[in-house]
């Protein structure tokens, strides 16, 4: 048979076992809350980075259409310093044609009174 003082010891060993497995389950329920605040943390980045990809693509179309306007602005300005471009070519030449014509009767007109004064000079 078995000694009063073996099995004390035997029970002495097993509740330092169960204290051991108490403080072993205590750390994983300890490590255990500390991934679901990590889970938690995770998730809450998951969600800002959602949030960051929905802005990004929000900004990306209105730059997007930023472009588009100022492509077509461009085009637009193109368009109308060419048409100056032309309207001032345009009016170069009709201003050196309407200054020959203004020479050319100013000169029928000094030819008029030279001739009028019959190459006579007054005194």
């Amino acid at each position: 048979m078995t000694s009063l003082a073996d099995l004390e010891a035997r029970v002495a060993a097993l509740e330092a076992d169960r204290a051991d497995y108490r403080a072993v389950l205590a750390a994983v329920g300890a490590l255990g809350q500390r991934v679901d605040g990590l889970n938690n943390r995770v998730d809450g980045m998951d969600q800002r980075l959602g949030d960051v990809a929905v802005t990004t693509n929000a900004n990306r179309e209105a730059i997007n259409a930023l472009g588009q306007k100022v492509a077509a602005h461009q085009a637009d300005t193109r368009a109308e310093f060419s048409a100056l471009r032309k309207d001032l070519t345009d009016h170069r030449h009709e201003t050196r044609a309407n200054f020959r014509a203004a020479d050319e009767q100013l000169a029928e007109i000094r030819d008029l009174i030279v001739d009028g004064f019959g190459g006579r000079r007054s005194t």
